[in-house]
């Protein structure tokens, strides 16, 4: 009896102690859509929580009184003083902020300008003084902290930029919203569209967008539409610079198993016969270093006391201290932009031109320059003609790799990795294949064939070109007073091009010279099925994109009645093409290469299998 007594004792005292859940979701008014992303800090533990897809958080804590500050861009934030355990789920409602969106008394859908009050449906509306109290490169960057329902989505591929109007889609297919801009879809990169230029964006979020643009607007639409001169206006001139220099990443908030740890996971998996497979494969699989020394003891060729003492150096590595003293810096954005405006009785005209200049956190570069000319005039007193041109040109450049970019064969890098010695001169890391292999593979007769992330990046650069040019005609006549017609043009031509030069001193190409490498067991002759030099990837693609439409509007008052009207019919095309093309034994400094057998399959070194 008094057994079992001690033994409920102890069962009660086990659950009291117990840590609680806390656990709720976050939903936004006016249509309860679960918050992606959005942000729960408890002010008691320093503790911050993020939502998941479906807006949902849990996290454990110990019982007691706790302050919650919900908190999501573009709705007013919520605090909110709570008792553990919770007697259900919380359920946290928060509303946007009105006073970020300016009043704009008529609104673009794309097709037509419409009184605010006028307009159906669930849309957002912004100026171009809201758009600058942000200094992003590109407008869809601004867009994500000022615009109610707008988020970027840091974790899936969306499109856009990860751009999302009003949550994730989950149907498959394209997940980014319609871009329109001045009147016609985009179909280049918006990247390209200088957020200076904007004079009003608006944001169509709900089936109306649908009825008006079809399906293609079923991941919302925004509508983008840039400055115009004014008729009887003086000259004015507008300067505006922003210089954001970024802090340094700290990588110690991203999650990673403790070195320790991870090591005796490796250890007890070994144990168990994990790594057999790889240890044992023909291939010559990479295992870690870890494997490679317990291989080493059990083989014989270290002893006990030998591996413990490798393992305890390898277990006070970290490799996001590496990622953090080579790789990292603080980013640099600088953003340019001027712009000239006049108009007379009947003519008006804006010229802007704009220029970006960034260095990323990883030293990844990216120039951007925005030439746009717009004009109109009145020829006759009914009638307006307005022509436009914008030209873009833009450049990219590769940087370092990042945290999660050097991997491994299995696809994740060991925490206890390192890339530089004491000295700071590059240390190879496991890449595809055993370390112990490659120190005798070919006798002396290959390539390095070990992965160096230190120096790789700087002998392995992808640059990209882009030019966007947009021409715009539109003639509108008014025939009546309450009937205009309208004739718009667009054409769209965008080039890019990319290209990537790994030398001969790249992993990727010492790897590849290596794999079809044959040495003759006889005579000891190399024969380089891939021939030494350096490889050369060269892509392009065109895009041309042309719109017609012709559309009659119809707009009338009938004392406190109005009704409006558009007819019209549009014709549009579209055609990309591109191609791309791969050298071999590519020197830069003479511009020669080698030509390569492709259609014949070769023995790779490691394997004899052909490829």
């Amino acid at each position: 009896m008094r057994m079992t007594m001690i033994l409920m004792f102890w069962l009660l005292a086990a659950t009291s102690i117990k840590a609680q859940e806390l656990k709720g979701k976050v939903t936004g008014q006016p249509d309860n859509n679960p918050l992606i992303g959005a942000s729960i800090h408890i002010v008691q533990t320093k503790q911050t929580l993020i939502t998941d897809q479906t807006g949902n958080f849990v996290t454990p804590i110990a019982k007691g009184n706790y302050t919650l500050e919900i908190s999501y861009v573009g709705f007013v934030g919520q605090t909110l003083n709570i008792n553990v355990p919770l007697t259900k789920p919380l359920e946290l409602t928060l509303w946007p902020q009105t006073t970020q969106l300016q009043e704009v008394a008529v609104v673009s859908n794309g097709y037509q300008l419409l009184n605010k009050e006028r307009n159906v449906g669930s849309f957002a509306t912004l100026n171009n003084s809201v758009l600058n109290e942000q200094v992003g490169t590109n407008i869809l960057n601004r867009l994500e902290f000022i615009a109610n329902g707008v988020t970027a989505d840091r974790s899936t591929s969306a499109g856009t930029g990860g751009l999302m109007v009003r949550g994730l889609s989950t149907m498959r297919g394209v997940k980014s919203p319609l871009i329109v801009l001045d009147n016609f879809p985009y179909e280049g990169d918006p990247n390209n569209i200088n957020p200076n230029d904007v004079e009003s964006i608006t944001i169509l979020k709900d089936a109306v967008a649908a009825s008006i643009w079809g399906a293609k607007a079923g991941n919302g639409v925004i509508v983008i539409t840039t400055k115009r001169a004014r008729y009887k206006a003086p000259l004015k001139v507008d300067f505006n610079s922003n210089v954001t220099l970024g802090a340094e990443i700290d990588l110690s908030d991203y999650p990673q198993m403790a070195t320790a740890d991870f090591i005796e996971v490796e250890r007890m998996l070994y144990g168990k016969g994990f790594y057999t497979s790889q240890i044992n494969a023909v291939a010559k699989t990479a295992v870690s270093p870890v494997v490679e020394l317990l291989m080493k003891r059990t083989a014989g060729t270290i002893t006990e006391n030998e591996l413990n003492e490798a393992i305890a150096k390898l277990a006070t590595k970290d490799v996001r201290d590496d990622f953090s003293n080579y790789f990292y810096q603080h980013p640099l954005n600088q953003q340019y932009a001027l712009s000239l405006s006049a108009g007379q009785a009947n003519y008006n005209w804006n010229l802007a031109a704009g220029y970006d200049h960034n260095t990323n956190q990883l030293a990844a570069g990216y120039q951007k320059l925005n030439l746009r000319f717009n004009n109109t005039f009145r020829p006759l007193k009914n009638l307006e003609i307005n022509a436009g041109l914008v030209y873009t040109k833009s450049s990219t450049k590769s940087g370092k790799p990042g945290y999660g970019d050097v991997t491994s064969k299995s696809g994740t890098l060991y925490p206890y990795a390192s890339f530089a010695d004491e000295d700071g001169n590059a240390l190879p890391i496991i890449k595809d294949y055993r370390m112990s292999y490659l120190a005798t593979a070919g006798n002396g007769k290959l390539l390095d064939w070990k992965y160096y992330p230190l120096t790789d990046y700087q002998n392995n650069n992808t640059t990209g070109d882009l030019q966007d040019i947009i021409i715009n005609l539109n003639a509108n006549y008014k025939l009546l007073n309450t009937l205009r017609l309208g004739i718009q043009y667009q054409h769209q031509q965008q080039k890019t091009s990319s290209e990537q030069l790994a030398t001969i001193d790249s992993y990727m190409a010492r790897d590849m010279i290596n794999r079809f490498t044959q040495i003759n067991a006889t005579t000891g002759a190399v024969t380089y099925r891939v021939p030494k030099g350096g490889v050369l990837s060269l892509g392009n693609a065109d895009q041309n994109a042309s719109n017609l439409r012709t559309q009659l509007n119809y707009d009338e008052q009938f004392n406190e009645h109005q009704l409006t009207g558009i007819v019209g019919a549009e014709l549009r095309d579209n055609v990309n093409e591109s191609n791309s093309d791969r050298l071999y034994g590519y020197d830069p400094a003479t511009l020669a290469y080698s030509s390569v057998d492709q259609a014949t399959p070769y023995p790779t070194f490691i394997t004899g299998g052909s490829s």
